[in-house]
């Protein structure tokens, strides 16, 4: 092996990262180091929304990379020009912006921004959640492994609910039910162990490291209707479900009110480093004054690659296609009736299939390995155990393509069949 691509120089990658060295990707297809095409059913980590090196995005970064490249804090049209059309896509349900460079930054600026607004600590947050790899976003999501890591160099301020699984069989009343339950439960947790000190309420979407787990429907509105019992901040963590990865161009447009905070990152800026928390103005000023910019934030080059992926996102891609899609692609994964299957969930193009059994997560790795033999690379495998596959396209992905990805992810399945 290359010393290039020697773990060696590098700190180790997460586990099971599929065993291919990429040299070069168009739209949703990449070509090996060994010169082998391959089906991305990973978006580059659910970055690469409109697929790789989408033209439009190219060539804002082109263009730009020969004007202006950093900035630092100083004026720049490009910043602003970006932050005004990115609220005009919330459907004016917010007032600023506060650009960063990772989906972690832009949740620890949430975080301190709902902190400094209450005048609160505490965070409640939900079991499997993943907001990012600092210690403060590692306390603040849900994976046990992460937070022992962390919890031995920060204090805990935060308060962990299970997160609720939508059931296909469960009737619509059994499923308002069930987050009813769950947020009272929050509620009296939060009363009872930290009275009137919760700054904020922090949720995914859906859960995408903690195991592509949907919950039922409303329960975002329920999450809405739990911040404001507790006076409390609503912070929607749209990193991985942001930029159409659900349908519609951000999760939250399916609420009936908005959260307070809004996070966004990964789809941002298709493959350059970006993010952003949208919120009031009142309450993104009340860290203080230049407290939420950083070197990179809203440099020249990320904010033209931003805007040049905002608008082919809003131009060329349906997100009727994508819901509809999305659900198409879990029906016929469910069709195939693999044995050691729990269950296949998924909204949008964001589909988790969990495996069971002792042998699930050592299976889930094999399959990631032998997808990637087969002709498509999948994402490691998530959950907290480790037993669900992903699969995330890129929302450009044609028909040939996505048939080719399943047909590959099949042959991995069928052919990795485990005891336990």
């Amino acid at each position: 092996m290359n010393t290039e691509h020697s773990p060696r120089v590098l700190a180790p990658l997460p586990p099971g990262v599929a065993p291919t060295v990429w040299e070069r990707a168009r739209g949703s297809r990449i070509w090996t180091a060994d010169g082998r095409e391959l089906i991305d059913l990973t978006s580059g980590v659910l970055i690469a929304n409109l697929g790789h090196s989408h033209p439009r995005v190219v060539d804002a970064i082109a263009d730009q990379a020969g004007r202006l490249v950093a900035t630092f804090v100083a004026h720049h049209p490009w910043r602003v020009r970006y932050a005004t059309k990115l609220l005009a896509a919330t459907n004016g349900a917010f007032e600023g912006v506060a650009l960063a460079s990772t989906g972690a930054e832009a949740v620890d600026a949430a975080v301190r921004v709902a902190r400094a607004a209450t005048r609160r600590r505490t965070v409640l947050s939900f079991v499997g959640g993943y907001h990012g790899k600092t210690t403060e976003t590692v306390l603040l999501g849900g994976l046990p492994a992460l937070r022992r890591e962390a919890q031995r160099w920060a204090a805990d301020s935060v308060l962990h609910m299970p997160f609720p699984r939508e059931d296909p069989a469960a009737s619509t009343a059994e499923s308002a039910a069930e987050v009813e339950r769950i947020v009272d439960l929050a509620t009296e947790l939060a009363r009872a162990t930290a009275p009137d000190d919760v700054a904020a309420v922090l949720v995914e979407p859906y859960l995408g490291a903690g195991g592509g787990v949907v919950p039922p429907s409303g329960f975002l509105d329920a999450c809405r209707q739990l911040a404001d019992r507790l006076g409390a901040r609503l912070i929607l963590d749209e990193v991985q479900s942001g930029f159409g990865r659900t349908g519609p161009l951000f999760a939250f447009q399916t609420m009936a009110r908005p959260p307070d905070l809004l996070v966004l990152a990964k789809g941002i800026a298709n493959g350059l480093p970006m993010a952003a928390v949208v919120g009031r103005a009142s309450d993104l000023a009340a860290t203080g004054t230049g407290t939420l910019w950083g070197s990179y934030s809203g440099n020249p080059l990320a904010c033209a690659a931003a805007e040049a992926t905002l608008e082919a996102l809003q131009e060329e891609v349906d997100p009727a296609r994508t819901a509809t899609k999305g659900g198409e692609l879990v029906a016929t994964i469910r069709s195939w009736g693999t044995p050691g299957v729990r269950e296949v969930r998924g909204v949008g193009y964001s589909i988790g299939i969990e495996l069971h059994g002792v042998s699930g997560p050592e299976r889930a790795a094999a399959v990631v390995a032998a997808a990637a033999d087969a002709g498509a690379v999948l994402l490691p495998p998530a959950g907290v155990n480790g037993s669900v596959l992903r699969v995330a396209p890129p929302l450009t992905a044609s028909e040939e393509e996505l048939e080719r990805g399943l047909t590959a992810l099949r042959v991995a399945l069928d052919g990795t069949t485990l005891s336990g």
